[in-house]
């Protein structure tokens, strides 16, 4: 099996049997992940707790490949959990990814800086965990490290824009800026390209993605424009207070995290 990682290249990885603990005090999304793994044979769900208190108590004597743990919970949430696993060490050669259904830049930030490796937002499709789950499992090396440094810069740039995250329009720009980066060097076209990958990815129509992205810079625009002014005015756009088109701001996002990436490689 191979991971295409741009055009011109070309991975091969590893299948094994990864051991994963969720980690959530809702039963009904312990059900509904455990029916999403259960459809993989890479993934062995071997734990589930209830808060964070009872993950720990699991990890001192257990090894995970992987762990998805809730950001809010009673008890001890996500963050207190990162917390105490980073402090003692019990993340080593573990890969955590944290579920949320809010977005807080300071809260996400720290979370990243206590070892989590992905956030994904609530709701989310099966595709899109599995998808995260082998990439993170999979012996890529460098690659890896460049995907979530990728991943953490659109969130970054989605956020600092305004726009609201539990909209579709915001999952829909994520995927399609995450696509949009995997030709590196291509030139996209969002009727022909963009509209029927996040189309067919989340099961819906081209005209819905259109209209849901459209909505979604309409809401930034309207409630945080003073953000979304900011942020545009850093990404150098032609008119700083209108409102951008969608290709106008899946290009100024995908221009930006190239430059970086290139300045990174240099």
């Amino acid at each position: 099996m191979s991971i295409q990682i741009r055009s011109n290249e070309t991975i091969s990885i590893i299948k094994k049997t990864n051991h994963v603990m969720l980690v959530d005090d809702s039963h009904l999304d312990l059900i509904k992940m455990t029916e999403m793994l259960d459809s993989t044979t890479d993934f062995k769900i071997t734990a589930k707790a209830k808060d964070g208190y009872e993950a720990l108590s699991i990890l001192k004597n257990h090894h995970f490949d992987v762990i998805i743990v809730d950001l809010f919970m009673p008890k001890c949430d996500g963050l207190e959990f990162l917390k105490q696993a980073f402090m003692n060490d019990y993340l080593k050669n573990t890969e955590v990814i944290v579920l949320s259904e809010i977005q807080n830049e300071n809260v996400i930030e720290q979370a990243l800086n206590w070892g989590a490796s992905y956030v994904i937002f609530k709701p989310f499709t099966s595709q899109i965990l599995i998808e995260r789950l082998r990439i993170l499992t999979t012996h890529i090396k460098k690659e890896v490290h460049q995907t979530q440094q990728i991943h953490s810069q659109i969130i970054k740039h989605l956020m600092d824009s305004g726009i609201p995250s539990h909209t579709y329009g915001y999952q829909y720009f994520r995927l399609a800026i995450e696509h949009n980066l995997k030709d590196f060097n291509s030139v996209f076209s969002i009727t022909k390209t963009i509209y029927p990958y996040v189309a067919e990815y989340f099961n819906t129509s081209s005209g819905n993605v259109d209209k849901a992205m459209r909505h979604c810079l309409t809401l930034a625009h309207e409630n945080n424009n003073k953000r979304l002014t900011k942020f545009l005015i850093s990404m150098k756009f032609k008119d700083p207070s209108g409102k951008p088109s969608n290709s106008e701001f899946i290009g100024m996002i995908t221009e930006k995290i190239k430059e970086n990436i290139i300045r990174a490689q240099s």
